[in-house]
């Protein structure tokens, strides 16, 4: 587990170095240079606690000898976490890098250079004799590959989600703390905030803070290339916002209001974020509906007072296996296990 923690540190150390390795990287996941420096910087896990350790191994169980892990992209420095988890639950491991973003993961696994950890091309079920199978993907892509697998082997996946906010005290500080989690990854990272909710008597204010600040960051963070289905869906959030709402669009954003009594909208990566105004902490259980079953953390003014508290939050608001992180920290936890507490032990 330490081994992999440091691996990744040498690499980000040599890549924030050579510019080169930073353009390769910015290809590979469409981020920009900048934004490739900042997550090496600011979303690599660096340290692993006893505690994080005791916490992880928990999770994983007993030993198995053979764990294939099969990634996904998006998130540039996620490979590390899930060689990691795979690391604590099997003997030998082989990754199979995400075909469209393999460089990160690739340039890990060489820097590690241990016999026990390979690379290897697309998964394939029919071929796999291991014991456990961990999937980060889309839940199409879950289903396809856990029915091609033995059922005795033990899939744990991660799939689709996102990350929603509840601001109690909806001010300048809050919407600075927000800007920080949307722009990381450019939004794509189950993580990362599409949804923000806030009294309504300070949502207004809140995204028109929110919108200024995230235009302030393009300036020193541009955002990357959008995909063509990214591109198509912000349209759709963006007329949709025309007809039933208000909009703050900047260049590389878009922040919505919902007109009260509207359904809730979750907008598309790519530093897009929905305010809903709600009258209580408890109407957004209400609001998310079986949405919620996709949220992966809580950002929130409140986290972090205690542990107790943060589990009542998510609890309350009617996703108790999500995360739940001070703002500002929300694409930042700790190397404590899976990151989606969705996945099954």
């Amino acid at each position: 587990m330490r081994d992999v923690v440091d691996a990744g540190r040498r690499l980000a150390a040599r890549a924030l170095e050579d510019a080169a390795l930073v353009q390769a990287l910015a290809r590979s996941t469409s981020l920009t240079p900048p934004m490739v420096q900042r997550a090496l910087r600011r979303n690599l896990e660096r340290d692993v606690s006893d505690a994080d350790l005791d916490r992880i191994f928990a999770w994983a169980g007993d030993e198995v000898d053979e764990v294939a892990v099969v990634l996904s992209a998006g998130v540039l420095t996620a490979p590390l976490r899930a060689l990691a988890l795979a690391r604590a639950a099997g003997r030998r491991v082989t990754v199979h890098p995400s075909q469209r973003d393999p460089r990160f993961a690739e340039l890990l696994v060489a820097e590690l250079a241990s016999p026990d950890v390979r690379l290897a091309g697309r998964f394939s079920g029919a071929d796999f004799r291991g014991q456990e199978l961990h999937v980060y993907g889309a839940d199409e892509t879950i289903r396809t590959l856990r029915a091609q697998v033995p059922a005795a082997v033990r899939v744990r996946a991660h799939g689709h989600g996102f990350g929603i906010v509840w601001v109690g005290t909806p001010d300048e500080t809050a919407a600075r703390a927000i800007a920080e989690d949307v722009v990381d990854f450019d939004q794509r990272g189950c993580l990362s905030p599409r949804v923000v909710f806030v009294p309504e008597r300070g949502a207004d204010a809140l995204a028109i803070a929110l919108a200024d600040r995230l235009e302030v960051m393009a300036t020193v963070l541009p955002r990357g290339p959008l995909s063509d289905d990214e591109r198509q869906q912000a349209v759709r959030y963006r007329d949709t916002l025309h007809f039933a709402g208000a909009l703050h669009e900047g260049p590389a954003h878009l922040v919505g209001i919902a007109s009260a009594g509207s359904p809730l909208l979750v907008p598309p990566p790519g530093r897009h974020v929905h305010v809903a105004a709600v009258s209580s902490r408890a109407e957004i259980a209400t609001k998310l509906g079986p949405l919620a079953r996709f949220v992966t953390t809580i950002g929130s003014d409140v986290a972090g007072v205690s542990t107790t508290l943060s589990t009542e939050l998510a609890a309350s608001l009617g996703a108790p296996q999500a995360r739940v992180a001070p703002l500002g920290a929300m694409q930042t936890p700790p190397l404590d296990g899976p990151v989606d507490g969705r996945i099954a032990r």
